[in-house]
């Protein structure tokens, strides 16, 4: 049995074939902005992707988009710059991929995205955890080194029960790790801690 596809929005010029590989796991809508995507929340999607281009007037639309939605949202950007990437997050995306990108990669991170986790695509997201990874203790707002290891793995996008598997831990175990991450940091989710990880200098280039 197939399992049933979601909604997806795509607001700007999203290319053909990106759409068509959207469209094998999930309903797509297309508008060319944000104002005609109508009332997000009467109606919302389960996926918003937005192509912003780049620069200030690229987070503004975030900003703009978040004012009126808290769908889970993947930003299509000709910028690639861990600054950009940083204002992104602080902006309200969960997703973020280059214009470059293929149509699979855009697709994961509609996937990751939408059950809960983030993307940032494999070069950006190898630069920040290596970043994590070598961080001083000084830098963090006393996360122990295993928090910060399900630190990570939360950025990557993973499950409680991936990261058990991967740390030889018991689920159980995994979520204290990560309640006491939200508590340390004063987050209420997985995206909020990342932003304020970020923000705080524990998840940086």
């Amino acid at each position: 049995m197939s399992k049933a596809k979601f909604r997806v929005l795509l607001v700007g010029a999203v290319s053909t074939a990106n759409i068509a590989e959207l469209s094998s796991i999930a309903h797509v809508d297309t508008v060319s902005s944000i104002e005609e995507a109508g009332n997000l929340q009467a109606d919302p999607p389960d996926v918003i992707v937005l192509e912003v281009g780049a620069g200030t007037s690229a987070i503004e639309k975030m900003r703009h988009l978040r004012e009126s939605s808290s769908v889970p949202l993947v930003v299509i950007t000709t910028e690639d710059d861990s600054s950009f990437l940083d204002e992104a997050v602080r902006a309200g995306a969960s997703g973020v991929v280059v214009d470059s990108a293929s149509a699979g990669e855009i697709r994961d991170a509609v996937e990751v995205v939408r059950a809960g986790g983030s993307f940032f695509g494999a070069e950006r997201t190898r630069g920040i955890l290596d970043a994590v990874r070598s961080s001083s203790r000084a830098a963090d707002p006393g996360l122990t080194q295993r928090e910060i290891e399900v630190l990570t793995h939360l950025f990557e996008g993973r499950s409680a029960r991936q990261i058990a598997t991967r740390l030889g831990l018991s689920e159980r175990t995994v979520n204290t790790h990560v309640a006491n991450v939200y508590r340390k940091l004063g987050a209420s989710n997985r995206v909020e801690a990342i932003r304020i990880a970020m923000r705080m200098g524990v998840l940086t280039e």
